[in-house]
């Protein structure tokens, strides 16, 4: 019989240890307006569960922050931007001592240039020296081989040469070919208009455009600047330009 006494009162216990507290007394628990009544068991509890949770959440959403990082800085897209920018900073390089560029198209390697337009070297192969292939290591020697015949091939050298052609695609520009350099502000002659250009300006047929004075590659699905002209680089990619007379 005392025993179901004990048993009848340690449910009873259970039960009441479950129910909440009456809220007029919920002062009495810390952060009452989280807590809402609960027995500070329950609030023991959840504390731990939270202390533990916490950092575990806070490491998953850490570690998929860093593989969204690592994912898109070795893309194929993001490696793709980075050697179109450096096939335009080649161009730009050239730029400089030559004729000023005010036009830029880009065409299939297997079209023409537009006329007006010449196809403009985007970069530089360095060539090669002469060379002997084992065919049986298949190592490469950088000198020719001692004997010919048997294992040993010799590798012809390749002369360096201008690389015109990127990914299928070729870039042509136009440059402004009658210049005629000047100090002093509105003082082109008639017929001619004037530019700005370090550091003075420059007056040219008023028919032509002024160098291109900002260049861009962004990606097609962004919007193009007002002002701005653009050419389709691939699938994925524009070169936008603007020829802006005020700006050297």
């Amino acid at each position: 019989m005392s025993n179901r006494n004990t048993d009848a009162l340690q449910l009873g216990e259970k039960q009441i240890e479950d129910l909440p507290l009456d809220t007029g007394n919920a002062y009495n628990i810390p952060l009452p307006s989280i807590t809402k009544g609960m027995k500070p068991t329950q609030v023991k509890a959840r504390s731990y569960q939270c202390l533990v949770c916490t950092p575990i959440l806070f490491f998953l959403l850490a570690s998929i922050l860093t593989g969204i990082q690592i994912y898109i800085v070795h893309s194929s897209n993001v490696e793709e931007f980075e050697a179109i920018k450096g096939v335009i900073g080649n161009i730009l390089d050239s730029d400089c001592g030559a004729h000023p560029i005010n036009g830029i198209k880009v065409v299939n390697s297997s079209e023409k240039c537009p006329e007006g337009y010449t196809p403009e070297p985007i970069g530089t192969f360095e060539g090669t020296i002469a060379g002997c292939y084992d065919t049986i290591t298949t190592n490469l020697y950088p000198k020719p081989c001692a004997e010919k015949g048997g294992q040993f091939i010799t590798a012809a050298s390749i002369d360096a040469k201008l690389l015109f052609e990127w990914r299928g695609h070729a870039i042509c520009t136009k440059r402004i070919q009658r210049i005629q350099y000047t100090q002093q502000e509105f003082s082109c002659p008639t017929a001619t208009r004037q530019c700005s250009y370090y550091p003075y300006y420059i007056c040219i047929d008023i028919n032509d455009e002024c160098p291109i004075t900002d260049i861009r590659i962004q990606p097609t699905y962004k919007n193009v600047p007002r002002s701005y002209q653009t050419e389709q680089l691939g699938a994925n990619y524009q070169i936008v330009y603007k020829n802006d007379p005020e700006i050297p």
